[in-house]
């Protein structure tokens, strides 16, 4: 069992500017006061007879489903944790067990209908990190030659993010581009 964790923190606080009339749409920015995005790192000790492993057993992964507006249990009830670990896999939840189709396998098969319900799961998440998890994924599932040009429509369709009126939409014609230049491994 570990006798410690050690963990690393990353976070960039952003700003909402609303949209003027006829002037500008809205836009997300790094907030002023800060102007930086933050990071820190530490561990926490766990001792070895209070130290609860949940999700992991023998190195086998158990996941879990977070449902919206519901609670999610973790381990036995009303149990206090020290430190939690969450790491979306960019799979749908299928069981404990097994994970549904990723993104990639959809793209690289050509599944538009189970691509953009990938992105209705996660669009809500925050733009910037979005693009940069899509990023990475793609980095370790496409054939070296594809990956300049999705770098290069990544890039662009994150830049149209601040513009558009539909971020949802702006996602769907970006993978639907990726879909089509891209070959996966």
């Amino acid at each position: 069992m570990a006798s410690r964790v050690e963990y690393a923190v990353n976070i960039t606080p952003i700003a909402t500017i609303d949209a003027v009339s006829n002037q500008s749409a809205v836009h997300d920015v790094i907030e002023l006061d800060i102007g930086k995005s933050l990071g820190a790192s530490s561990s926490v000790a766990v001792g070895q007879t209070a130290h609860t492993t949940v999700g992991y057993a023998s190195g086998t992964v158990a996941y879990l489903e977070a449902v919206d507006d519901a609670k999610t249990q973790m381990g036995a009830d009303n149990q206090a944790y020290d430190m939690v670990f969450i790491k979306h896999t960019g799979y749908s939840y299928s069981s404990a067990t097994a994970l549904g189709s990723s993104l990639s396998k959809a793209l690289k098969n050509k599944h538009f209908g189970d691509m953009r319900k990938w992105v209705v799961d996660n669009i809500d998440q925050d733009p910037a990190g979005l693009f940069k998890d899509l990023y990475s994924n793609f980095y370790n599932t496409m054939k070296p030659e594809s990956i300049p040009p999705m770098v290069i429509l990544l890039a662009e369709y994150q830049y149209k993010n601040a513009f558009v009126a539909d971020p949802e939409l702006n996602m769907v014609a970006c993978l639907t581009e990726i879909m089509g230049e891209c070959k996966f491994k």
